[in-house]
């Protein structure tokens, strides 16, 4: 089951630009959003398996990109998108950060691991050369030399 849409409204006046919605963006459940350039990355999470992925779309045309998934890459339930230089950076649910290259979509390292103490990241802030992590259900934060 697919659920999901992408609407373009216009900033400055609210109207509509466009909504996209079609099989081949397999948006489902779209959850967070940003942009790198000229192109837009929508996190998915169907809810209803154990199969994530994140639509990368040109923003201009809402053409499609590419479809970026696969076990390498480890999204589970990914939850915030951030950006730093040419990275994108993925929080996962299931208690990592995924980074990959924002030109390529090509993955650079999944970062996880106990010294870490991610329970659940849910939230990103860049600070700096610094990048803050929360963690939902350890209600903490936990910081990384970005």
């Amino acid at each position: 089951m697919q659920s999901g849409a992408l609407t373009e409204l216009n900033a400055s006046t609210g109207a509509l630009v466009r909504v996209i919605s079609a099989r081949q963006y397999r948006f489902n459940w779209p959850s967070a959003t940003t942009l790198y350039g000229d192109d837009l990355f929508v996190a998915n999470d169907p809810l209803v398996s154990s199969s994530y992925w994140l639509t990368e779309l040109n923003a201009s045309t809402g053409a499609l990109v590419r479809v970026i998934s696969g076990p390498a890459y480890r999204f589970d339930y990914p939850g915030t998108l951030a950006l730093y230089g040419g990275l994108l950076l993925v929080t996962n649910g299931g208690n990592s950060v995924t980074e990959l290259n924002a030109s390529t979509g090509a993955l650079v390292r999944v970062i996880s691991g106990p010294a870490y103490r991610f329970d659940s990241p849910t939230g990103m802030a860049l600070y700096g050369d610094d990048l803050f992590v929360v963690n939902y259900l350890g209600n903490s934060v936990t910081e990384l030399p970005a």
